[in-house]
């Protein structure tokens, strides 16, 4: 801290970088000032997840906003935030599900009049299609994705913890993996 602030501000207030303005009642900020200290408190903090949760390197070079998604999911868990996490894994896995049937020309078969299935649905039609095989791991995990997804999309009374998320933290990159790969974004 500045040891002798009426020195700091009269020496302040003067000159090219001046930061007061000085009049009879006191001292104000000057304009370039105000600005420099609203840009700084409205500006946003954007973060780099780690690869704690899953991975990252699994949704490179999929789809923009699916690795949006799961860079804020990441971020959400990095920051504890981990119901919104859940609600994002929860995305994060929806979307991938519906990506997976386009991609194989097969979005018909999780749509109802031209809407998507809800996500009890698309997995039950994920795991029992014809164009892939899911593996047993999968079909094992992803209900414990939604579960914790659906209860801290829906549930008033539920608040996730972090070890709500880290007892299914390896099987959830195991099952975005596999539908990544099952998608086939190389092609």
């Amino acid at each position: 801290p500045y040891s002798n602030i009426a020195a700091y501000m009269r020496k302040k207030s003067s000159g090219k970088g001046a930061l007061f303005i000085k009049n009879r009642d006191g001292y104000r900020l000057t304009r370039n000032a105000k600005q420099d200290i609203a840009s700084k408190i409205n500006d946003v903090i954007i973060s780099t997840p780690t690869n704690d949760l899953i991975p990252r390197s699994i949704v490179l070079d999929t789809r923009d906003y699916i690795e949006e998604v799961a860079h804020q999911m990441c971020c959400c868990y990095d920051r504890g935030l981990y119901d919104a996490c859940l609600v994002m894994m929860r995305k994060l896995l929806a979307t991938l599900i519906i990506e997976c049937f386009e991609r194989h020309g097969a979005s018909a078969d999780i749509k109802e009049n031209n809407q998507f299935y809800f996500l009890s649905d698309l997995i039950s039609k994920y795991i029992d299609s014809s164009y892939w095989n899911a593996s047993i791991n999968l079909q094992n995990n992803i209900g414990k994705i939604k579960t914790y997804g659906d209860l801290s999309a829906h549930n008033r009374r539920f608040i996730a913890k972090k070890d709500h998320i880290d007892k299914i933290r390896a099987e959830a990159g195991q099952v975005i993996q596999e539908i990544i790969l099952t998608t086939n974004y190389t092609v």
